[in-house]
């Protein structure tokens, strides 16, 4: 994801925020920032990154300002995020180093069933998986 794609993500949420908590339509904020309905809309999916200028007007309309702020840059957590991403869940899994005896999993529910096959196979299949661990 490009730096002006994340940009243009968050103003887009702030715009729409702010216009569905006063309850305005595209129409209606667009007729009061002076531009096309088209264009907020394209502004609010994110699809266009819009001017300063502009981001400024819109937030006049909306009787708010908007702060900007900056921290460290984050592209570290993406690049780490996508190596984790790569491997599997139980590879991750492993890694940790957990013992699956150490950590016994409760149901949540109890299950009690009349008939006699579907009990019978209920019960090969908790077998199953106390013999697995």
């Amino acid at each position: 994801m490009t730096e002006s794609n994340r940009l243009a993500r968050q103003v887009a949420t702030a715009i729409r925020h702010e216009r569905e908590r006063q309850e305005l339509t595209q129409q209606a904020l667009a007729d009061l920032a002076g531009l096309g309905q088209g264009t907020l809309a394209h502004i609010e999916r994110g699809d266009r990154l819009p001017s300063l200028p502009m981001v400024e007007r819109l937030f006049a309309a909306l009787g708010r300002q908007l702060r900007v702020g900056v921290e460290p840059l984050d592209s570290h957590l993406d690049a780490a995020l996508d190596a984790l991403a790569e491997r599997s869940v139980g590879e991750r899994i492993d890694e940790l180093g957990l013992d699956a005896r150490s950590y016994p999993v409760e149901p949540l529910v109890r299950v009690e069933v009349a008939d006699p096959r579907t009990a019978d196979l209920l019960r090969r299949h908790r077998q199953r998986l106390g013999s697995a661990g």
